[in-house]
């Protein structure tokens, strides 16, 4: 069977999830559908509840399973639907999310009347702490882009306004391949550093303001740190590896009018990130030194590089110059910032 869009979930010990997902995924109101699960070495019954929906679900047939040979994280996991993928676009899921029952329909159509190489939707962020559950609605505007460097220049402007993630995007797979790009072998983040990597190769992109995707946000998960006793230092410096991958991006677009949109948010990334290890140092082991903070908030441009783009230009000046001073200096600067953000 010739399937349009292959829905890729990476899988790992996910099984009290995965009736409820994958029930909303078969119901799609789009048929046309392969659905691709990776399973990373689960422990629990994950891989034997999908068994079981392949073998009782009128669709089951058009779930395909693989199996890592070893427990390698999500990036790695999505590389393989990225090979293995056979619809026409791919859309990248998480296993305890769900979709709505018009989802693929509404990024599809879109996908095909504006010729578009990623469809963005929006979506409902449902947060489940203990017995609380609250939900906030992330959603676009109907916005076309028609040009190289468009999508890039209002995702790196728009700070905050733009999704990191790879979920809840139709991706054209042709596309995809062309572009070679891949995701990091990182445990933490990798989707945002996929996110930067492909937008500057994008010249067709529409955001929808139809909400597509209902998002999880549980605690104690691999993007969720806020409530932990402990936090292992291991985590993020993976999150610092992802900022510094896409600072090593930004040198090389220095060229790119958009580049200076995309510093001053990645190293403002890099400020959000200090102050958190600042918040919650006394849990972090082993913790970070004050020398290491500072290195963490290296700007990748020089001085001429960002008089040459001039976009964001005086709020990279300061991020610059912060970046300069001298420790006993920096770290008073951070904790002014941090207050006056609000987030320290």
């Amino acid at each position: 069977m010739a399937y349009e869009v292959t829905i890729g979930i990476p899988v790992f010990n996910a099984g009290k999830y995965l009736v409820r997902s994958l029930d909303t995924v078969l119901n799609q109101s789009f048929r046309e559908i392969e659905v691709l699960l990776v399973d990373d070495c689960s422990t629990d019954n994950t891989v034997s509840v999908i068994q079981e929906i392949q073998q009782s679900h009128p669709r089951g047939n058009c779930i395909r399973l693989l199996c890592q040979e070893r427990n390698s994280g999500p990036g790695i996991a999505r590389n393989r639907m990225i090979d293995e993928a056979q619809g026409r676009y791919l859309f990248f899921m998480d296993a305890d999310d769900t979709l709505p029952i018009n989802a693929i329909y509404t990024l599809y159509e879109a996908a095909g009347k504006y010729k578009s190489e990623v469809v963005y939707g929006s979506y409902k962020q449902i947060e489940i702490y203990d017995k609380s559950r609250n939900s906030n609605l992330f959603q676009y505007p109907l916005t076309v882009f028609q040009k190289k460097g468009a999508l890039a220049s209002f995702a790196y402007r728009h700070y905050g306004k733009f999704q990191a993630q790879v979920w809840n995007v139709l991706i054209d797979l042709s596309f995809l391949r062309q572009t070679k790009i891949r995701f990091m072998h990182a445990r933490f983040w990798e989707d945002m550093a996929f996110t930067y990597d492909i937008v500057p190769y994008v010249t067709r992109a529409v955001l929808l303001p139809f909400v597509t995707y209902n998002y999880l946000c549980r605690p104690n998960t691999l993007s969720n740190f806020q409530n932990r006793e402990t936090i292992q230092r291991i985590e993020i410096e993976q999150n610092i590896s992802i900022i510094d991958h896409i600072k090593i991006g930004c040198a090389e677009l220095r060229n790119k009018p958009y580049v200076g949109y995309r510093s001053y948010d990645v190293v403002m990334n890099s400020f959000y990130m200090v102050c958190r290890i600042l918040k919650l140092r006394d849990r972090i082991t082993p913790s970070f030194a004050d020398e290491e903070l500072k290195q963490i908030m290296y700007h990748p441009l020089s001085i001429g590089d960002i008089f040459h783009s001039h976009r964001s230009l005086m709020g990279n000046l300061i991020l610059w110059s912060i970046c300069r001073l001298p420790i006993r200096l920096f770290m008073p600067t951070i904790k002014v910032m941090g207050k006056l953000k609000r987030v320290l």
